[in-house]
């Protein structure tokens, strides 16, 4: 009788073990899963140093499923209603007293400095990952 692979729990045979036709297709069915899963996820990590714009769009080349935006020393609203970073999907900016700090774009995303939002503040760096 197989016993499993430890990750995948594919079949693996011994020498006296009788082969079936089911325990490869399975096989095959695990393994095209997991190449589709690998396939589609993908992260793209990188930082930008603010420029104090009032707007500016970070240009990926993709529109992102969620963008991660953090402030180099990690400050996030420390209770002075500011916005430093967070995370941003389609369709629900990270948002601070009515006011977008990261928001998603067909290529990107875009980051604003002014009012309360301060993820492109002159200066600062920030990390960004984004997930495709």
């Amino acid at each position: 009788m197989a016993s499993y692979t430890e990750h995948y729990q594919l079949h693996q045979w011994v020498p006296e073990d009788d082969f079936l036709r089911t325990d490869f297709n399975e096989n095959a069915g695990v393994a095209a899963a997991l190449s589709a899963a690998e396939s589609k996820a993908q992260v793209v990590t990188g930082s930008y140093n603010g420029n104090g714009a009032a707007t500016r769009a970070i240009t990926l080349g993709f529109q992102p499923a969620a963008v991660l935006v953090e402030a180099e020393n990690g400050r996030r609203n420390p209770g002075d209603d500011y916005i430093y970073g967070g995370l941003a999907l389609p369709g629900a900016p990270v948002m601070g007293s009515g006011s977008t700090a990261v928001d998603i774009l067909e290529t990107g995303f875009r980051v604003r400095s002014g009012g309360n939002s301060f993820t492109n503040f002159s200066g600062q760096w920030y990390s960004c990952i984004a997930f495709r």
